[in-house]
């Protein structure tokens, strides 16, 4: 091939190259690129956080800057922590997984599912991914998905876990689940962790009491309540004694 004829083909690589730089859809970004980025939302958030933790700004950004663009990345954070128990990138697997609940819906429970029953996957992601299962879930399945991986699980601190996840959910039909779990227990903090859910859960709408002191200054009783559901305890002031229960409102 002559000189001439090289210059022309690399001239025209050259072309090609431009315009498909040029023809790239606004906001996107090479894959390592945009792990980059992602990195960055997650500690711009994380040195933001208010004590309640509840801050995802620069992730929500970044959800919304790229979008569909991202799914393929999350779902390779996902699969990867799944399939080889790599957890020294939780925070982005975290974020992945809230990413594909949040842009794919229903399209992610596939590889949610692979990541919430992994057996090399650490049990923190495994749960993340079985709390987006849980939440894309209709209504009627929610308790039976965190019921099943419950009775799975053989490690005493994951079904700790789990237990504390169906209070959270707060919904009465966990009970048969707990009672049915319960003969195969043998961890002592585990089972009064059970015994405790199955109290509060065979009728969530109420608190039961769990502590009262009476306070000399004002002559009055201080009620401390736990409960099931998202808020785990409530404290109320009574005149006389506390109330053994109270409903699981707020004032």
């Amino acid at each position: 091939m002559s000189t001439g004829s090289i210059a022309r083909v690399l001239c025209s690589l050259f072309f090609l190259a431009l315009v498909a730089g040029a023809c790239r859809p606004a906001g996107s970004a090479s894959p390592p690129r945009l792990q980059e980025e992602l990195d960055r939302a997650i500690q711009e958030d994380q040195d933001a956080r208010r004590e309640d933790g509840a801050y995802d700004e620069s992730f929500q950004s970044f959800l919304k800057k790229y979008g569909e663009e991202a799914v393929p990345l999350f779902e390779k954070l996902v699969t990867d922590a799944a399939e080889t128990g790599r957890a020294d990138n939780a925070h982005q697997v975290v974020a992945a997984v809230k990413g594909l609940v949040q842009l794919e819906k229903e399209r992610a429970r596939g590889v949610l599912q692979r990541l919430a029953s992994s057996d090399k996957a650490a049990f923190s992601l495994s749960r993340e991914a079985l709390k987006g299962l849980v939440e894309l879930a209709p209504e009627n399945e929610k308790v039976g998905i965190l019921a099943s991986n419950l009775r799975e699980r053989r490690d005493a601190e994951a079904q700790r876990w789990l237990v504390d996840d169906l209070m959270t959910l707060g919904r009465a039909e966990a009970v048969p689940h707990l009672k049915a779990l319960r003969p195969e227990v043998s961890d002592e903090k585990t089972l009064r962790t059970i015994d405790r859910a199955i109290s509060l859960l065979q009728d969530p709408s109420v608190c039961t009491l769990y502590q009262e002191t009476f306070r000399e200054p004002t002559r009055r009783w201080g009620c401390v309540y736990r409960c099931a559901g998202t808020v785990r305890s409530r404290e109320r002031v009574a005149d006389d004694a506390c109330p053994k229960s109270i409903a699981n409102q707020e004032q």
